[in-house]
């Protein structure tokens, strides 16, 4: 039906994926999580998972766009070629060029930044330890996820890839816990966003 001459403006395309149960997204974030802990398999599907898990359009596009960095970057999308090339090369937050290497850091970042909690806002403070679990589950992928990117060479050295998994996880559960306030669950999609075109820039930037 026409808006015209009724004084309502045309709805805008919808930025939330619906309908996800929260299981649903939990499964996903599990899943993501998972490929990433392991490296193996595509950095695309884990994207796409981590996109599920968070509900979000724009969360999905951030966490492409860190792969795509990583593809334009390294010649790979899959976990497995990446840390075989830092098991060899040396970390990608370290490995220069300098605008190579801030690409990786921005790839993850953008990451960490599509960290949503599944749970819904009436139950984020309940104490229950399936509720906690699922609502940290997006923080366990994301964290992974970024840390493959940045700092995950294979088995050839496991402490590094255990501690920026670590550093990783704990920096997207404080994304999940910020994400509660209002502004910043306005302003957090949109900073992925940015933080996954800089990457991409960086990244095929001439050396």
């Amino acid at each position: 039906m026409s808006t015209a001459g009724t004084g309502l403006a045309p709805a805008s395309p919808p930025t939330t994926l619906q309908p996800t149960s929260t299981a649903v997204a939990t499964a996903a974030a599990l899943a993501a999580a998972s490929l990433a802990v392991t490296s193996t398999g595509a950095m695309v599907l884990a994207a796409l998972l981590v996109g599920v898990a968070a509900r979000d359009r724009r969360t999905a596009g951030a966490a492409l766009l860190a792969v795509a960095a990583t593809s334009i970057r390294f010649r790979t999308a899959t976990f497995d070629d990446l840390a075989g090339i830092q098991s060899v090369l040396g970390l990608a937050g370290t490995v220069g060029p300098a605008t190579a290497a801030a690409s990786a850091w921005l790839a993850a970042a953008a990451v960490l930044l599509a960290a949503r909690s599944v749970a819904e806002p009436s139950t984020r403070a309940a104490t229950s330890l399936l509720v906690r679990l699922r609502a940290a589950a997006p923080a366990l992928a994301c964290g992974l996820f970024a840390a493959a990117l940045v700092a995950g060479p294979g088995p050839s050295d496991l402490t590094v890839r255990a501690l920026a998994s670590v550093v990783g996880v704990v920096l997207a559960f404080g994304v999940t816990v910020a994400d509660v306030r209002p502004a910043v669950a306005r302003v957090r999609p949109w900073a992925a966003l940015v933080a996954g075109l800089v990457a991409v820039v960086l990244a095929g930037w001439p050396s």
